[in-house]
């Protein structure tokens, strides 16, 4: 069924104690530099996350307020949030690291959790025989849970309890077809009905969220140098880990890494 998704908001502090070392490994004149590291998912993820917009626009200045000195963030999938995101937060966090992905982006590790390199998808996610049935997933909720006038192409979704209670017998088909699922539930809480319409049947990486974007931004307020963005794989949404090398002003370096995985969903939930 459409998945019910799960909002984590956290800030994990971490201090860090750093030493500069000289040349000769004897160590250097620096001193220790205490750094504190947090992490925080934001969760701007589209109409199936409660209260999107109204954190949308509190968020920015929350996180310019905060006291760590590098920041990871999670969640942050549109282009536009991170822009905000990074203009609102500049007089406290003058470095970040942001990388741009899309649906065409080979994978720099194409290794899964078992060490084994799958088969690559291939195709469209929903072929012809399985056009029918996302077109009448996307007509029920289209009828039923749309931002604009029943019916109207250029909606979006309302909510996901709406999607799930008006249409997941008609949703349930598409279980045996689990790329085209991706394509439909991945898209629902940010594209209009027209735009997944178009796309399920027609673009080949389309059961990747936000058009293959990663949802990652790094802030900090040393200067940062050797940034990376490696590409991993992921379901349902691009997956990275980002990293770079934080200038300490005791003249330490510190490598920072920021990632956040697909969950793996077992029998017993999650």
């Amino acid at each position: 069924m459409i998945y019910r998704t799960l909002l984590f908001l956290f800030m994990a502090g971490i201090v860090v104690g750093c030493s500069e070392t000289s040349g000769d490994g004897t160590g250097g004149t620096g001193g220790s530099a205490d750094v504190t590291i947090e992490t925080f998912n934001l969760a701007l993820a589209g109409s199936f996350i409660a209260w999107e917009q109204e954190r949308r626009e509190a968020l920015p200045a929350a996180i310019a307020s905060s006291d760590a000195d590098i920041l990871c963030l999670q969640e942050v999938w549109e282009q536009t949030d991170k822009d905000t995101i990074r203009e609102v937060t500049a007089a406290n966090f003058p470095h970040s690291v942001i990388f741009t992905n899309d649906l065409d982006d080979a994978l720099d590790d194409p290794e899964d959790q078992n060490m084994m390199i799958p088969a690559p998808p291939s195709g469209v996610p929903c072929s012809d025989g399985a056009e029918d049935d996302v077109n009448a997933a996307i007509d029920c909720v289209a009828d039923a849970c749309n931002t604009m006038a029943p019916g109207d192409e250029n909606g979006q979704t309302t909510s996901i309890d709406c999607a799930i209670d008006e249409c997941i017998g008609v949703v349930l088909p598409l279980l045996g077809v689990p790329r085209c699922y991706a394509c439909l539930v991945t898209q629902l809480p940010t594209r209009t009905f027209a735009e997944i319409r178009e796309s399920c049947p027609t673009v080949p990486e389309q059961d990747l969220a936000f058009q293959g974007q990663n949802g990652l931004m790094i802030l900090s307020r040393y200067p940062l140098k050797d940034e990376a963005n490696w590409v991993i794989p992921g379901t349902w949404n691009r997956r990275v880990i980002m990293s770079a090398t934080a200038e300490l002003p005791n003249g330490s370096e510190l490598d920072v890494y920021c990632n956040h995985l697909t969950p793996i969903f077992g029998a017993g939930g999650g």
